[in-house]
């Protein structure tokens, strides 16, 4: 699992990142999980495609991993190399989207 991360200039709750990423990339699925004040957002494509986004020391951090437990599984086993070559495009529009808002 690789990771992006950035420091927002404003600041910002995961509903408004999914909301953003929603009405910008409709073709993704989209969950919030977690308990509040500790949210974070799953986006998946497919059982392989997909990133999750949390924040944590006023950072928002993406995260390049597959959206499902099997589809992370397999990618362990295969040592990150199903998530390295899969969700590098997923991980780098979502950053790059992120930091144009709200940086």
């Amino acid at each position: 699992m690789q990771t992006l991360f950035f420091k927002p200039t404003i600041p910002v709750e995961m509903h408004e990142i999914k909301e953003l990423l929603e009405k910008e990339f409709p073709e993704y699925e989209y969950s919030l999980y977690g308990v509040i004040g500790k949210k974070g957002l799953m986006i998946k494509k497919s059982t392989f495609k997909g990133a999750r986004v949390g924040q944590a020391g006023g950072r928002i951090i993406v995260s390049k991993t597959p959206p499902t437990i099997i589809g992370s599984m397999i990618d362990r086993f295969f040592f990150g190399l199903i998530s390295s070559y899969t969700n590098d495009k997923i991980a780098c529009q979502i950053v790059t989207l992120l930091k144009e808002r709200y940086c």
